[in-house]
């Protein structure tokens, strides 16, 4: 089954690096995002995985919404996420702001968990992004052994 990675800064998802929120998560950027919508369903695993550190959560999707923002437009989508600790991450908006206009997926989580253990797989990653693992060996390659 298809499942995902995102790969964020602390400063970038609600919480704290220790007890990341994992109810939200906004994927943004100036090229279109088709490709991450178009693979999103209900109940896919979404693991959390800090830039250059390692993975610390899971949570599934429970659903999605696309759009584009454009330059005077920041704040529609920040309001999309109020009663989110996302809604209240200063550093995050700031960030979005700078690169107007965009597109984004805002996706919903439920059911997240903090593992018990930080997963560390071979594969490194030093900046925000996102991943589809589709096989074993790739989710492995991200998490370590199979889960």
């Amino acid at each position: 089954m298809l499942e995902h990675l995102a790969i964020r800064r602390g400063e970038f998802v609600g919480g704290t690096v220790k007890r990341p929120e994992m109810s939200i998560l906004v994927q943004a950027n100036r090229n279109s995002l088709n490709w991450l919508s178009e693979s999103l369903a209900a109940g896919q695993a979404v693991w959390l995985k800090w830039a250059g550190g390692p993975v610390v959560a899971r949570a599934e999707v429970k659903d999605w919404a696309v759009g584009a923002v454009p330059p005077e437009g920041i704040e529609s989508l920040r309001a999309e996420t109020l009663g989110t600790e996302l809604h209240e991450k200063a550093a995050f908006w700031a960030d979005l702001r700078e690169r107007v206009p965009l597109n984004y997926v805002l996706i919903r989580l439920v059911d997240d968990v903090r593992l018990p253990r930080a997963l560390r797989g071979p594969r490194r990653s030093y900046g925000s992004s996102w991943f589809l693992t589709r096989r074993p060996e790739e989710k492995a390659a991200w998490l370590g052994a199979p889960m």
